[in-house]
């Protein structure tokens, strides 16, 4: 076996966690969900790399940590995660859509992503292939994304590249045609293929805050409908991270 040399660390002090995080990609989303949280959860809040690490009050249930931006920060955090008792992991993020009908402010559940990142091919995944979230947990986190009010969802293959001011037409035309991508982002297919390799359960959910449908950028960060889904999102998220029965695996 290729066991590795550098593990993640572990101290007296390092705290044993539940079953369940959530990763958490935008500072202001975190911060809100966490802003959002009752005192009776929200009792323990520590650093953990450039990010924070948000945890009960009480006893080992749900955690949430973030920022987390791409693919080789996001997979280091879920090795550690994962090393700490962590056995399901939610993640939630942005992508751009390549699909005209795919608007700002809507909601993407990946069905599968395409690996164009440099992290999956350490964790078995090659280039250009397709991987995919856990099928049951990614199927339960749809199921209750499509039932929040005025979301509208769509399960999709996502495309996952390291290199955002790299989306030319030509790219965006290859993956959308021969890889039936229908957004982008860049995280996704690392997590995928690591928490496959790790035997953790992985699930995503991803606010649209772009366009590049047609081969033009459409920015919607500021957008009133992207705001209300992040909005709907995070407080979708809250009730999750206090739900025990969401953090049995």
């Amino acid at each position: 076996m290729d066991v590795p040399i550098v593990r993640p660390v572990s101290g007296p002090n390092t705290p044993r966690l539940g079953p369940l995080a959530v990763m958490v990609s935008n500072r202001r989303d975190l911060e809100g969900i966490a802003a959002a949280m009752p005192a009776s959860w929200a009792g323990r809040c520590r650093p953990l790399f450039n990010s924070h690490l948000h945890l009960p009050s009480a006893g080992p249930g749900a955690c949430m940590v973030g920022p987390v931006m791409a693919a080789a920060y996001a997979v280091m955090l879920l090795e550690t995660l994962a090393a700490r008792g962590v056995r399901r992991v939610l993640y939630f993020g942005w992508c751009g859509a390549l699909d005209g009908n795919i608007e700002i402010g809507d909601v993407v559940v990946p069905a599968g992503s395409v690996v164009d990142e440099g992290t999956s091919p350490a964790y078995g995944a090659g280039a250009g292939s397709r991987v995919a979230p856990t099928p049951g947990w990614q199927q339960t986190v749809h199921d209750a994304v499509t039932a929040i009010r005025d979301l509208a969802v769509h399960q999709a293959v996502v495309w996952t590249t390291d290199a955002v001011f790299r989306e030319t037409p030509r790219r965006v035309a290859h993956f959308a045609e021969a890889h039936q991508a229908r957004a982008v982002e860049m995280e996704v297919s690392a997590l995928c293929s690591a928490a496959d390799f790790l035997g953790v359960e992985m699930a995503a959910v991803l606010a649209v805050s772009d366009s590049l449908a047609g081969g033009q950028w459409r920015p919607g960060f500021s957008s009133p409908r992207f705001l209300q889904t992040r909005k709907a999102l995070g407080a979708w998220i809250g009730g999750l991270l206090q739900a025990p029965d969401w953090t049995g695996v």
